[in-house]
């Protein structure tokens, strides 16, 4: 069969699949921002960039874990997820901890908020509501999300890209055919032999999405021999090597270099993420389909930014932007709700939207009534100290 006729197969299956009522990627939750980034697809490789106080891993996480999570445990007819986690910077427990915070936030309806420190009864005099404890450990609509959770993340114990890769492929081969054909190599002393080379691979189930989070690429243990700027660009190859064969989406997550962040970039308002500052190894850019970068203009110290009030946001602003996109658009913005607490993110409108003024009203509003609540909540820790 030729590639002409196998690209239109594809394509009409595509179509097929949307006709029976199937998905061909899991929707961005950010509806009006969809034409710049649709959501996550097969057989693609995200970056995650940002400077320090971005809130990268709350969002790649929110993106990349929770939404495809909730979205297959909401429809097993239409997509099956499994995703291997490596979490260099938390421990599986907080990573746990954090999806247990956000799963009570929106399934109460907004209602229960619970920070870190509330949940882990961390300060003295202040235990965690049993009542919480009791639901997410009995009530169905939060144990049944939670087991399946478990179910479906495989948190990576390697370290090393060669590691990581090896605990993917054995995955993909337990769950899957690959398809090998021989080919003729010369090595290094003229000696030609003939080896296996994949050049494709079949699934079990083509509709599983399997996604490999790293958080971050800049903490990888270095592989023998390389250095660090090596060893990100080996894992990088590994990542599209799991892309192009098995159709995996690998997710990586990478700081902006420290002269982006240096305080005469913030006074000349240089904010944003640039795919040329990616710290450590800038050629991964080369290597992915998307990069999504977020600007926190608070952190940065600015009033003003894209016609948003940050004095009255602060740090619940957060922007994202498609940096590079080889399907779609690049350079695309959009304003981002942020409440740190559940990892918790909601477009907002933009300035010339004629709901603007009203929506930011409320917005104003419930991040008001939430600085209430922690100030009150601080005057009672410290009346509880002094009373004791």
């Amino acid at each position: 069969m030729g590639l002409i006729q196998d690209t239109l197969d594809y394509l009409y299956k595509r179509r097929e699949n949307l006709e029976k009522g199937k998905v061909n990627c899991i929707l961005s939750p950010f509806v009006r921002f969809r034409q710049d980034f649709v959501g996550i697809e097969q057989e693609t490789y995200y970056c995650v960039t940002g400077n320090q106080k971005t809130a990268k891993s709350q969002f790649t996480s929110y993106m990349f874990l929770y939404t495809p999570i909730l979205y297959a445990f909401d429809h097993p007819d239409q997509v099956r997820v499994k995703i291997f986690y490596a979490p260099f910077e938390e421990s599986k427990k907080k990573v746990t901890m954090r999806f247990m915070r956000y799963l009570l936030y929106i399934k109460s309806g907004f209602q229960t908020r619970v920070s870190h420190h509330e949940l882990t009864s961390t300060i003295e005099g202040h235990p965690v509501d049993e009542e919480i404890l009791k639901e997410l450990s009995e009530d169905p609509k939060y144990r049944q999300i939670l087991d399946f959770f478990e179910e479906k993340i495989e948190f990576v114990d390697a370290k090393n890209p060669t590691g990581i890769y090896k605990q993917i492929v054995k995955y993909a081969t337990d769950h899957g055919e690959r398809i090998k054909q021989p080919v003729t190599i010369t090595d290094e002393f003229g000696e030609q032999k003939t080896v296996e080379k994949i050049i494709g691979y079949k699934p079990i189930d083509p509709d599983e999405y399997v996604i490999i989070i790293t958080d971050h690429v800049g903490l990888l243990q270095e592989e023998s021999g390389k250095d660090k700027r090596q060893t990100i660009k080996k894992y990088s190859e590994y990542m599209m090597e799991l892309r192009d064969y098995y159709r995996y989406i690998p997710v990586i997550v990478q700081q902006q270099s420290s002269e982006v962040q240096s305080m005469d970039a913030f006074k000349m308002n240089r904010i944003s993420p640039t795919p040329g500052a990616l710290a450590d190894c800038k050629d991964t850019r080369y290597d992915v389909n998307v990069m999504l970068g977020l600007t926190n203009p608070h952190a940065a110290q600015v009033n003003m930014y894209k016609g948003y009030d940050i004095t009255k946001l602060r740090d619940n602003q957060r922007f994202l932007e498609v940096m590079l996109s080889r399907d779609g658009t690049a350079n695309a913005t959009k304003a981002l709700y942020f409440d740190g607490a559940v990892s918790y993110f909601r477009e907002l409108p933009g300035p010339k939207n004629p709901i603007y003024e009203e929506f930011m009203e409320k917005v104003y509003a419930t991040i008001n009534r939430l600085r209430e609540q922690a100030a009150q909540a601080a005057v009672s820790l410290f009346t509880f100290k002094r009373g004791k």
